[in-house]
């Protein structure tokens, strides 16, 4: 993503350069490689010194987050753990995600507070970068779709200049179609990557948040604070889910073996063989 912004803001420069040819030096590339922003610019509002009291302390919380982090997932789940070794019913399955929707609501937030916050602001205050909006109050939104952009506006950012516009001013400006292009794309690459960091997918959170998520972007919701509460573990139902990926992974080491086509492998997750509906 990073690269894709750096091309398309200096490409224009080197195609209709006139008299002389000015590229960016590697410095300026390398430098926004570490920079928390996703769209490059020649110039970045910058601090004048490091706040290295607030640099430590956040980084005493990232360290304490990543702690509790892999302490979680170090202990695991003996539901995840056992997937391929033997086969489970529909009722185990939902009891055990009634019983930790709670605890991965709150992974959830630390997941969000190191990456988004910790990190971000590390970096941010190591290279004196100025502006550190990396997120805002999508806890509180009754609107399910400000909420998912204000969960990540780094990314939200990158999105809207080069998938929504460039989506609006050369293809179509039908708005819906413009929604349903930059959701379909984001979440197609969070697959893209998943396949690739561990071999399998599990395409049920792509369709969680095509077919349920989407549309309720289109619901008008009541101004109360049942719906606040209900917005949030909407929210955090969706990388919930992500734990059938766990699960995949674990069937993938429990199983090794695996005949099936590559289109199957992509699209068709394991643990469907190992479920009896009961």
């Amino acid at each position: 993503m990073k690269s894709h912004s750096f091309v398309r803001n200096t490409l224009p420069g080197v195609i209709h350069y006139s008299d002389r040819l000015h590229l960016p030096s590697f410095s300026s590339y390398a430098r926004f490689l570490f920079l928390p922003t996703l769209i490059y610019q020649k110039n970045y509002p910058l601090r004048k010194k490091i706040n290295w009291k607030f640099f430590f302390k956040t980084l005493v919380e990232f360290v304490v987050g990543i702690f509790i982090l892999s302490f979680r997932f170090e202990k695991g789940s003996s539901f995840i753990q056992e997937t391929g070794l033997r086969k489970f019913t529909v009722t185990e399955i939902m009891q055990d995600f009634v019983e930790n929707s709670t605890e991965v609501a709150f992974l959830i937030m630390i997941v969000h507070y190191v990456c988004l916050h910790c990190i971000q602001n590390l970096f941010g205050e190591l290279f004196r970068f100025g502006d550190r909006l990396f997120y805002t109050n999508w806890w509180d939104l009754l609107d399910l779709n400000t909420s998912l952009v204000k969960w990540n506006l780094i990314v939200a950012q990158w999105i809207y200049y080069y998938v929504y516009l460039d989506f609006k001013n050369y293809v179509c400006d039908n708005m819906f179609a413009i929604r349903l292009v930059s959701f379909v794309l984001s979440f197609a690459v969070h697959e893209w990557l998943g396949y690739h960091l561990w071999k399998t997918t599990c395409p049920l959170l792509f369709i969680f948040f095509i077919f349920i998520v989407f549309p309720t972007f289109y619901f008008e919701v009541p101004d109360r604070n049942v719906f606040v509460i209900l917005n949030t573990y909407l929210i955090a139902s969706g990388p919930a889910l992500a734990v059938l990926y766990g699960v995949e992974y674990y069937i993938s080491i429990n199983v090794p073996f695996d005949n099936r086509s590559r289109l199957e492998q992509m699209f068709l997750p394991r643990f469907i063989n190992y479920i009896t509906w009961e």
